[in-house]
Parts: C-alpha cells; structure tokens; sequence
C-alpha cells in the first residue's frame, strides 16, 4: 500500500511539473522590398528547435507582393467552410459562441510572455519630406502594436526601430519574437474551446431539428388555425 501511495505521488508530481512548463514558440519574420526583389519570409520554431522549424518564403515580382497575397488569403477564405453545426445556430447563439471563444483566447493571451520582442525597419525614398513623414507613421504605428501587445501579455524584453534611408528606395523590416506560455494553460483553454463546440454542436442539432418539425396543426386547418 505504502509504494502504491508513493507510485501515484511521484505521478502526480511528475503531472505537476509537465503542466507548469513553459511552451517556447520563436517567430522570425522578415519583408524586404525593393527595386530589386518582394520578399517575405516566415521562420516558426516550436520549442525553439531548429530541426521543427517551419519555413514559409515569398518572392514575387516587383510590385506584386501586395496582390498575391491579397490572392492567398481570399483563397484561404474561399477553401475554410464552417462546421455545419455553427451553420445551423441562430445568429445570437454564432454571437454568444464567438464572445465566448475570444475570452477563452484572451484568457490565453493573458497567460503569454513575451521574452524578447525585436522589430527593426528601415524606410528609404528620394524624398526627404515624404520619408520622414512615413518614417514617422512607421514609428506610431508600433507604438500602438506594442500598447496592445502589453495590455494583452505580459511583455519582459522589447527593442522597436525606425531608420530613414534617403539615399534608396526601400523597406526592410525585420521581427523576432519568443513566447512563452504554460502546457497547462494550454490545455485549460483547448478543454474550454472543445466543451463549447460540442455545445454548439448540440444547440445546432436541435435548431435544425426543431426547424424540421412538422406545425401541429388538423388536416384541416388553415394558418389561423381555423377549420
């Protein structure tokens, strides 16, 4: 009995430990454009090992880096269907679900750190006025980001940058980022996720159940329920 009660304590520690450690995600993403090249390029390393690393490269023509991604993600938004249980549910249960969802999501955001942020661009033109003016919106527009990052995370180590180039015509931009969050949280938040699309699965399956249900009404009986 006493190495029974032991067997089950080591277990639950060891259990203990595995939910408390940090999941590790690094994000490296560069976009450089030019008179030369577009090119983007997305590095996602799980648990920060390079041999799982996964790599999405862009390269397009110049002046269409815009529009072809524009075509991926209306192509994306074309192939994703909804489940046919969301599409049965009354626009205020879809709405319920949803605000439901981003609280759980938020709830996970809440439980991120962030170890280290680091966003470095460089803007050029021939223009002075008009560099210095996007460099200037460059420099606000990560500002807000990173105001909404650290009201959502909890942001540690962060580096943003915005250098003017006036001698070319260019954008380079450069991000990296490492996350971290909780196996444990993880998992409460994939639990919360699963119990509410099994219970709009069932709120769908009865709407369309109840859709499907003959009106009780005589054989010879109008609307009005007159004979």
């Amino acid at each position: 009995m006493l190495a029974f009660l032991i067997y089950c304590a080591v277990l639950a520690l060891l259990a203990g430990l595995l939910l408390l450690m940090p999941i590790r995600i690094d994000i490296h993403i560069v976009l450089i454009v030019d008179q030369e090249q577009r090119i983007l390029d997305i590095e996602i390393l799980p648990l920060g090992r390079e041999k799982w690393k996964q790599r999405h490269h862009l390269q397009v023509p110049p002046g269409q880096l815009i529009t072809l991604v524009l075509e991926k993600l209306s192509q994306k938004q074309r192939q994703y269907k909804p489940p046919r249980w969301f599409n049965s549910l009354s626009t205020a249960q879809k709405i319920m679900v949803m605000q439901r969802i981003m609280i759980i999501l938020k709830q996970l955001l809440s439980a991120t750190h962030i170890k280290e942020l680091d966003w470095r661009s460089i803007y050029g033109g021939e223009d002075a006025m008009l560099t210095g003016v996007i460099t200037g919106t460059l420099w606000a527009a990560k500002g807000m980001f990173i105001s909404m990052v650290s009201s959502w995370c909890h942001l540690e180590n962060m580096y943003i940058g915005v250098d003017p180039d006036f001698n070319q015509e260019r954008l380079r931009s450069r991000f990296s980022g490492i996350f971290s969050v909780r196996l444990a949280h993880i998992i409460l938040v994939g639990a919360h996720i699963i119990v509410w699309m099994v219970r709009g699965y069932f709120y769908g399956r009865t709407a369309a159940r109840k859709a499907a249900q003959p009106p009780h009404r005589g054989v010879n009986e109008n609307c009005y329920a007159e004979y």
